[in-house]
């Protein structure tokens, strides 16, 4: 017989080696189905018992940015107080949330207060009900530090299922158990010491921390293809919470930003040793083309070759070749991270659980993110600029003038306050250019000397200590005419990309048609209401009405005047309150179930977003036409299910079998808001949301 292992399983599997001899006596019972003598046992306390349940163990790493501890987890979900926002943690991909809190701002503190009792499980699977934050600090002492050796092995894992037969002193098969979980081997491997006989039933499947398989055959190949890997990767047991942030950078960009300035070596990790300060002081000069060239301290010249390529999974991948410093060399620096911290750039390289980490020292006078003072001040003197102050929109609806003759003028642009001040460019003793700024009251902040760190027409960010500003160009839109504004409303669908300062109404789709009608739609479904123009001697004005008081959209009812036309964009405001619509003519919300079944048919479907994120974008989806849908990633496949049905509010996919981890999220019913043959959005409920793209390649 056969059968799934739990904690409940019976006993009997598990009893000393004299009670499991007695069903030599009952031979119907007993499956010989290997030659005893080809049989290797799996033995209490063997080297290899032990790597597997070192292998099994559970990694309670993933959610350190909550309580800073390696060997345990907490149980979700989990309610958190987070920067005085009170949350509630559902899922391993709910931790996202925590972290976009924490990079909202740079400049304040942020903590995390845990909402007690919480349940959490140690790395054997046990689990502990906590009560308060004493009891819990006593539990994150007892597991070792940051990057410290720990005993779960995290850098190979089991294909599951795997098939262990039990048997007796005559290596007659008594039992055979499948095993599909960790938490599951780990209860086997813990109940050997009980004297259970037991056997592994090769070919099993490892799968490697970079996504490849290997297929061992016995026990020796196993022990050894753990042994191999016990070490080869970087199991990130720390707590920097954000240290996988902005490797989606393109390789090109990556290429101008190593070689338009020199860099020092941050840190180097080989091994287990860490080597910067060996380097300290050596000056990596990357040129284009291929040569890169390191000055040491006392002058001595290196030089070698580097190249950037993209991995299968488009992360970008340095190659470093110089045969006087080995420790650098490597053909697969894929990119970890890129920081940048007012100003003050490095950028992060792993290979296994080696680490290469450059920090920018100085950038060439031409490096487009370093601008001269004359190049600022031309850039300065077209149109007019919106800035962002620290990451916050604050000052959005303020419109900065730099005139010609030193004068600052900004105006806001809802109440039509106007506060004149000055601005100069000059240059430091660096050579970097600096923009002095003194304004009145409600902008004192902006007042003082602010370095250019990066600069193009569209596009300058000044520094002060820790303080950034951001400022982006925006050029006066031409007046439209009635007749141009009602052209531009009934071609497409438009999205209020802006509402007062939130994008939380980025989701509802506009329909106008001409009769006067509009459509509002989202995942909620869709309100009918009505739209007109007029002529003022304000310019032109747009009326809503209609739109039911049950919507979100319901303040849109009533005259706004057009302050900004476009083709594609509109800004209409009413008093202190403004919205910017955008166009977009490649939505399609009008796709039958026909259409959608066409095409998820052809080629492989990627989830580019889910809630924002691109998490899932490496999973590959197969839609087969037999209601099958076929998962990979990295070698490993998922097999699910999919179907559509037509409803009122309009086309329903739902997904159901989704066993992967990560992936299993897109589990459920979603509604297709948006449609077209290479792309598809889909809501399953007012703040979920994915969106997947066909590729066809």
């Amino acid at each position: 017989m056969k059968r799934s292992i739990n904690r409940g399983l019976s006993k009997l599997l598990f009893l000393p080696l004299i009670i499991l001899m007695t069903f030599t006596s009952c031979q119907d019972e007993v499956i010989d189905i290997t030659d005893p003598n080809e049989r290797e046992t799996l033995v209490a306390n063997s080297t290899l018992a032990n790597l597997m349940q070192n292998t099994s163990l559970r990694d309670g790493s993933f959610d350190n940015i909550i309580d800073n501890a390696n060997c345990i987890s907490i149980n979700l979900p989990v309610t958190i107080i987070v920067n005085g926002i009170e949350i509630t943690i559902d899922s391993e991909e709910d931790l996202a949330v925590i972290e976009a809190i924490f990079d909202q701002f740079s400049d304040d503190t942020d903590e995390i207060e845990i909402v007690f009792p919480i349940t959490i499980i140690l790395n054997d699977y046990t689990e502990v009900t906590i009560n308060n934050l004493e009891e819990l600090e006593q539990f994150i002492e007892e597991c070792t530090g940051e990057n410290e050796d720990d005993d779960d092995i995290e850098c190979i894992d089991f294909q599951y299922p795997i098939s262990i037969s039990v048997f007796n002193a005559a290596f007659e098969v008594i039992e055979t158990v499948t095993i599909n979980s960790d938490e599951e081997l780990y209860d086997f491997i813990e109940e050997l010491d009980g004297g259970l006989l037991a056997g592994i039933n090769f070919p099993v499947t490892m799968v490697k921390a970079d996504g490849t398989t290997i297929v061992v055959n016995n026990n020796d190949e196993l022990q050894a293809a753990i042994e191999a890997a016990e070490d080869a990767c970087d199991e990130d047991d720390d707590n920097d919470y954000d240290d996988d942030d902005n490797n989606d950078i393109p390789v090109d960009d990556l290429n101008i930003l190593c070689s338009n300035c020199t860099w020092t070596v941050d840190k180097l990790e080989i091994g287990d040793q860490n080597l910067e300060d060996q380097y300290e002081g050596y000056v990596f000069t990357f040129i284009p083309d291929g040569p890169v060239k390191v000055e040491d301290p006392n002058g001595t010249i290196y030089e070698g070759t580097w190249g950037l390529t993209e991995n299968d999974n488009g992360i970008p991948a340095l190659s470093i070749n110089i045969p006087d410093l080995p420790d650098f060399n490597n053909e697969l620096w894929l990119l970890h991270e890129i920081q940048d911290e007012n100003g003050e750039i490095k950028v992060d390289f792993r290979s296994g659980i080696d680490r290469l980490r450059f920090e920018q020292l100085e950038c060439d006078d031409n490096n487009p993110a370093v601008c001269p003072e004359e190049v600022v001040d031309s850039y300065l003197a077209e149109c007019f600029w919106r800035a962002g102050f620290n990451g916050d929109n604050n000052f959005a609806e303020y419109e900065f003038y730099f005139n010609a003759n030193q004068e600052l003028v900004v105006q806001h642009s809802i109440n039509d306050q106007e506060i004149v001040g000055t601005w100069m460019t000059s240059t430091n003793d660096g050579g970097a250019t600096v923009i002095t700024i003194e304004l009145g009251e409600p902008l004192g902040d902006f007042n003082g000397e602010w370095t250019v760190i990066e600069c193009d027409e569209g596009r300058v960010k000044i520094v002060m200590n820790d303080l950034y500003i951001v400022f982006e160009r925006e050029c006066e839109q031409d007046q439209c005419t009635q007749e141009q504004v009602d052209s531009y409303l009934v071609e497409c669908v438009w999205n209020a990309v802006n509402y007062n300062g939130i994008n939380d109404f980025n989701d509802w789709n506009l329909e106008f048609a001409a009769d006067g009608t509009f459509t509002i739609t989202n995942v909620n479904g869709t309100i009918t209401a009505q739209w007109a123009s007029s002529t003022t001697d304000d310019g032109v004005m747009i009326e809503f009405s209609g739109i039911d008081g049950t919507s979100d959209l319901q303040d849109m009812n009533g005259s706004w005047l057009v302050i900004e036309c476009a083709e594609g964009r509109l800004k209409i405001v009413r008093g202190d309150q403004f919205i910017i619509i955008e166009r977009n003519c490649e939505t399609n919300t009008t796709c039958s179930e026909t259409d959608v079944d066409s095409y998820l048919a052809e080629c492989i479907w990627n989830v580019v977003s889910y809630n924002g994120s691109n998490d899932l974008i490496a999973f590959d989806m197969d839609f087969n036409t037999d209601g099958t849908l076929t998962i990979t990633e990295n070698g490993q496949t998922i097999d699910a299910m999919w179907s559509t049905s037509q409803t009122n509010d309009g086309v329903v996919v739902e997904f159901s079998n989704v066993a992967g981890a990560n992936i299993q999220a897109i589990s459920g019913a979603w509604l297709v808001t948006e449609c077209a043959e290479d792309r598809l959005k889909m809501f399953n409920d007012p703040q979920d949301y994915i969106v997947i793209e066909r590729n066809c390649n």
